[in-house]
């Protein structure tokens, strides 16, 4: 990876696709893939016997010590994520990648920010302040595919009110049906 704006870094770097093009590919032709990994191959160990011309080190030698430097791999895999901040909206859905994701009503409350991870199968919503336990999860969801899907757990709808009922509605009332989630399971 080079720093914006440092040519002389891109010479460094690029420098080593003109050796291959000067040394490997020159005057060669080949009608298969197998044919040129097998001039590359003859070619390294005579580029690695070579010394370098600043360095002053013989280049295969520096290669081992460089590869010995390198400290092993974590336990655990880097996770490529990314983040988006959303709105709760007043039934209790995130909108992410023109999808919904519903987040728990008691923990929420509309028009809240919160905190969208999205990994290549997985959604996770995290609250941008603490609870009391210093919790910030919210949610875990599989990551919908296409567009315009919803994805609710229905535990996530306790707390909400009833649409056109008021608050003191029974508990086994019905519960409330977003007009974006149609295909929304009752419980």
């Amino acid at each position: 990876m080079l720093a914006a704006y440092r040519p002389t870094g891109k010479g460094r770097v690029e420098r080593q696709v003109l050796i291959v093009r000067d040394h490997v590919l020159a005057g060669r032709s080949s009608s298969s893939i197998e044919e040129l990994d097998s001039a590359f191959d003859a070619w390294v160990p005579l580029r690695r016997a070579k010394s370098h011309g600043i360095q002053g080190e013989v280049i295969g030698h520096r290669a081992i010590r460089d590869h010995m430097a390198l400290r092993p791999l974590p336990a655990t895999p880097y996770v490529v994520t990314q983040r988006h901040l959303r709105y709760v909206g007043k039934d209790c859905l995130v909108a992410f990648d023109a999808n919904l994701y519903s987040v728990p009503a008691r923990k929420v409350r509309p028009r809240q920010l919160v905190e969208v991870r999205a990994m290549k199968s997985q959604i996770i919503l995290h609250s941008t302040v603490p609870d009391a336990n210093g919790d910030t999860l919210l949610a875990i969801h599989p990551r919908a595919v296409g567009r315009g899907a919803c994805v609710v757990d229905e535990k996530h709808w306790d707390g909400l009110p009833d649409s056109g009922a008021s608050r003191s509605a029974p508990a086994s009332a019905p519960r409330p049906q977003s007009s974006a989630c149609l295909t929304w399971p009752r419980a």
